[in-house]
């Protein structure tokens, strides 16, 4: 039994279905591609809400077979106006194969552009557990503020404690 996930992100909710029989046999991006031509309109922005962001493993992803670790992820391009698919070999990949995850499917906007969703550290700290006046990515990415050289830094640091 094979699941695709629904994240809505206008309401912050998440809703699990079945796989519809047309789908069954996609994968990565078949199965992206599949669900934007299905799912979303000509016509639609492609930074609108009616867009969606596709992401789902390979058809073998999750099996023992050697570099099945690929994970697609598509939408409709701002760039083209048309399907584009980008893929990238991850662990995640191999989770959601094993989990029969098909599929995850980002949906709508969060009201005014921003997520009502709190960040995972607590205040006044980075993500490398440290506190005081450094300022977590997190912040920074929220105000528009965030620099490379911080995304690395901050990258690097939870390596280490690896």
């Amino acid at each position: 039994m094979t699941k695709i996930y629904r994240v809505d992100m206008g309401n912050q909710s998440v809703a699990e279905e079945e796989v519809p029989s047309k789908w069954e046999l996609l994968g990565g991006r078949g199965f992206t591609s599949r669900v934007i031509m299905d799912e979303i309109t000509p016509g639609c922005h492609p930074l609108g809400p009616n867009n969606k962001l596709i992401m789902a493993p390979g058809v073998v992803t999750g099996s023992t077979a050697a570099t099945s670790g690929r994970v697609s992820v598509g939408a409709k391009s701002p760039l083209t106006g048309g399907t584009k698919e980008s893929n990238a070999g991850t662990p995640v990949s191999q989770m959601l194969g094993r989990l029969r995850i098909k599929g995850i499917i980002f949906e709508n906007q969060p009201e005014n552009g921003v997520s009502n969703s709190t960040s995972p550290w607590p205040p006044g700290q980075s993500m490398d557990g440290s506190s005081g006046s450094a300022r977590s990515s997190s912040a920074a990415a929220a105000t528009g503020e965030l620099r490379g050289e911080e995304l690395v830094g901050d990258w690097l640091r939870i390596q280490r404690r690896r």
